[in-house]
């Protein structure tokens, strides 16, 4: 192993730089690159390239598993557990986190004004929907509606279930009551984009 450098093995020259044709598995690698394009362009240009593991977290809006029970659950709180694809992206937008969480709360008690321009939208809610409806938890009806399937009613019981589980975005919903598209839209300042 290099001492200087943790988790790498000596390799290349007496100083441990790689060389080419040397490569430690998944780390760094010298490429020779003749040509780009141009003959006299890169002749002769050596590249480093290196490959290191990340360690990154991904944030709770962009899990499958929690954009699907998110799905379900807003649906399933909405009236005869349908909404509206524009109802949808603003209530999936502003449950993402917290700073989205107060701004929606405060657009539809009131606190706050709002208007069309107001409106947000959640750039991965077809996905959701998508995986949702695979998974038979939800139906895109004929009309361009969500509604909750009975796999997807069994699974919102559940998170309803579980107090611990989705807390503040249930509390969220308690707090905007009534969840249907025509109060949301009046309460946004008009009509949303698919309502």
């Amino acid at each position: 192993m290099n001492e200087d450098r943790p988790g790498q093995d000596q390799i290349g020259g007496p100083r441990g730089e790689p060389t080419r044709g040397q490569v430690p598995p998944g780390l760094t690698s010298r490429l020779g690159i003749s040509r780009l394009g141009d003959p006299e362009m890169g002749a002769g240009l050596d590249a480093i390239v290196r490959f290191q593991h990340h360690r990154t977290v991904l944030p709770a809006a962009n899990r499958i598993p929690w954009r699907l029970s998110l799905l379900v659950l807003v649906v399933a709180k909405c009236n005869s557990q349908t909404a509206s694809v524009g109802t949808l992206h603003l209530l999936m937008w502003g449950l993402r986190g917290r700073t989205p969480r107060a701004l929606l709360q405060a657009w539809l008690t009131g606190v706050s004004p709002a208007d069309l321009i107001s409106s947000r939208m959640d750039p991965q809610l077809e996905t959701t929907i998508r995986l949702a409806a695979a998974e038979q938890l939800v139906e895109l009806t004929a009309t361009g509606r969500v509604h909750l399937l009975e796999r997807g009613k069994e699974l919102a019981a559940l998170i309803d279930a579980e107090s611990s589980l989705l807390a503040a975005e249930k509390e969220a919903l308690s707090s905007i009551r009534p969840l249907n598209d025509r109060s949301i839209a009046m309460r946004m300042g008009g009509a949303l984009d698919g309502t």
